[in-house]
């Protein structure tokens, strides 16, 4: 094998070995374009939906329209509301675990780190996928308004922008705007339900704690009598 053939079988191991690119990369499209799962979004929460699919044996696509991964997690909003720290579990707590190798942060005697940079939060759930093994594809929005192939009330396949067309068995729209599940006309309930549907003493109002509410007197109306903006004038319940 000469030099030149050598260079290109590294370049294809690399590549065959690499399903996740870096942001803002172009990525030539995989040959195999039918999945058992398709994720679109590549929020921290399409993320973790694409590696749990794939590490449950689903040959799986993420499509994110944009550049970059993770959403809110990995675009500045790195100081986590952790609350409390025992309820955390599954791949929320594995992401942090992660991040805190990053940092070495065992040498504080912890093993978690909850707060992170955008670029080592991103570059652990790259991480992530990359070991899962899932095809993740950048700048592959989906095409407005006939982007979704249906057969009956079936999801058969969706197109991006770019013209590409991937079947799928299951799709999850993880997206922050919920184009997806608007294409394919999915129902959906916007604001909370009433408490008759569940029985749900609480359901629409927030108990009192002493961390979300003032805990002193706040008038609702103003000195003229009338109600501050968005007050809304119904009993709480």
């Amino acid at each position: 094998m000469n030099r030149r053939d050598f260079a290109k079988s590294l370049g294809a191991a690399s590549a065959a070995a690499t399903p996740v690119a870096a942001a803002g990369q172009a990525v030539p499209t995989p040959p195999e374009q039918s999945y058992d799962l398709i994720v679109y979004g590549g929020t921290a929460g399409g993320v973790m939906t694409a590696v749990s699919g794939a590490r449950h044996g689903l040959k799986t696509l993420l499509l994110e329209p944009r550049d970059h991964l993770g959403g809110m997690v990995t675009g500045g909003l790195s100081r986590t509301d952790i609350g409390r720290r025992e309820v955390l579990g599954g791949l929320a707590l594995e992401f942090y675990a992660r991040v805190g190798m990053r940092y070495d942060i065992k040498r504080f005697n912890n093993r978690v780190a909850w707060f992170h940079e955008p670029h080592v939060g991103e570059s652990v759930l790259k991480e992530m996928l990359h070991e899962a093994g899932v095809t993740v594809l950048f700048r592959h929005a989906l095409r407005e308004k006939t982007g979704v192939e249906k057969s009956g009330s079936q999801l058969r396949a969706v197109t991006t922008e770019n013209g590409k067309r991937f079947s799928g068995k299951v799709f999850a729209d993880c997206s922050y705007e919920g184009d997806l599940m608007a294409q394919a006309a999915v129902t959906y309930t916007v604001g909370r339900e009433p408490m008759s549907q569940y029985n749900e003493s609480l359901a629409g109002v927030r108990d009192r704690t002493p961390y979300h509410q003032f805990m002193v007197d706040i008038p609702a109306r103003d000195s003229n009598g009338n109600l501050y903006p968005e007050i809304n004038p119904e009993p709480v319940a």
